[in-house]
């Protein structure tokens, strides 16, 4: 494993900002969220095709709300306590206790949904005016990625009613957005001045996110001449998108898309495991083909709460650097200073560079 190459400050960098061995409160609320989504994960780890046994369920769940209650009595047990740390605990047991992907049946499903409504939904990005098509890409990726069953109000939705991709689309806040620099990106990625050369993309979920929301932006980055490459976790982690997956989708993405299949065959959009097994991502260790891949980057583009926002918010790099997200947890949402379902388009200058300039 690497440290990211794109790092202004990589002896200074810390994937969370949010230090929960120093909040109380956060930490209870971490804490309870954890331990119920515990329950909701296993319920649908119980409900794919190859379930795990009950006695193996029961006794990862005993391990880990073991280990909380540890932790929320003595927060620095185990170093420095956020979700990132939370997460990496909560798959190590999935792993040891051989649970497996609780989420892959839903991913497929979902993966196979948003591949019928894919051909579409290109078409109507390439009849939007090409001076608002970023804005629309953006809307499209913010939709997306509230598919996302890490979180509990999305989570629930979906229980509920599943996710209508063009249902989210018009339901998008309109703007200005909390962060809102989408002006400001669509004149760097407009046709007039097209200014990056080589991008990497950090993707978040599985489904509508992944195929109607960061492939047509990817697609849209190839097509001005830019080189994308899309990052996906190597290991399930969620609901999110894992590489092999990536890789699946693009191969039938590609068999209705002549665009997508070209920007393939030619290498202009290409993918990379980034070594992780978790929704939140620590960019100072990541698969060395990650690192490589990554070097000459003139943009990175981190998509999704977990990766924008929950880490990464404060990280600072030598690349200009875009930031996707939908605020779906209340508690982030408080502790960021915003409102749930706030949505972020955050583009920031690298180290030494203007974004005007």
């Amino acid at each position: 494993m690497a440290v990211l190459p794109l790092l202004a400050n990589p002896a200074g960098y810390q994937a969370c900002d949010w230090d929960l061995s120093n909040d109380p409160a956060g930490r209870e609320h971490w804490m309870d969220e954890f331990r119920k989504h515990a329950d909701s994960m296993l319920a649908y780890a119980a409900a794919r095709r190859n379930p795990p046994t009950v006695e193996q369920m029961a006794a990862m769940r005993r391990a880990f709300f073991a280990e909380l209650d540890h932790l929320r009595h003595q927060p620095t047990a185990r170093g420095r306590l956020d979700v990132l740390s939370l997460c990496s605990l909560r798959d190590r047991l999935l792993l040891e206790f051989d649970i497996g992907d609780p989420y892959v049946d839903v991913k497929a499903a979902e993966n196979r949904a948003a591949l019928v409504l894919y051909p579409d939904v290109v078409r109507r990005l390439d009849d939007v005016p090409a001076d608002r098509r970023v804005e629309a890409l953006l809307v499209g990726m913010v939709a997306g990625n509230r598919f996302d069953l890490g979180s509990p109000v999305t989570a629930q939705e979906y229980a509920a009613s599943g996710l209508d991709f063009f249902a989210e689309l018009a339901r998008v806040k309109p703007r200005p957005w909390w962060r809102d620099d989408v002006d400001a990106l669509a004149e760097r990625l407009g046709p007039a001045r097209p200014v990056y050369r080589k991008a990497i993309l950090f993707a978040d979920n599985a489904g509508a996110d992944a195929v109607l929301g960061v492939l047509p932006f990817a697609r849209h980055m190839a097509s001005l001449g830019v080189r994308v490459v899309v990052a996906a976790t190597d290991h399930f982690a969620l609901n999110d998108i894992t590489r092999a997956d990536l890789d699946r989708v693009l191969a039938e993405a590609a068999g209705m898309d002549a665009v997508l299949a070209g920007q393939l065959k030619s290498g202009r959009l290409t993918t990379v495991g980034t070594g992780h097994t978790h929704p939140l991502i620590d960019l100072a260790d990541v698969r060395d083909e990650c690192a490589a891949a990554a070097a000459d980057c003139d943009l990175i583009v981190l998509e999704g709460m977990g990766r924008a926002v929950e880490s990464n918010w404060q990280a600072a790099f030598r690349c200009d650097s875009l930031r996707v997200a939908m605020i779906k947890n209340v508690s982030v949402a408080r502790h960021y200073g915003c409102e749930l379902f706030d949505l972020v388009c955050r583009l920031e200058a690298g180290q030494g560079r203007s974004i005007e300039g």
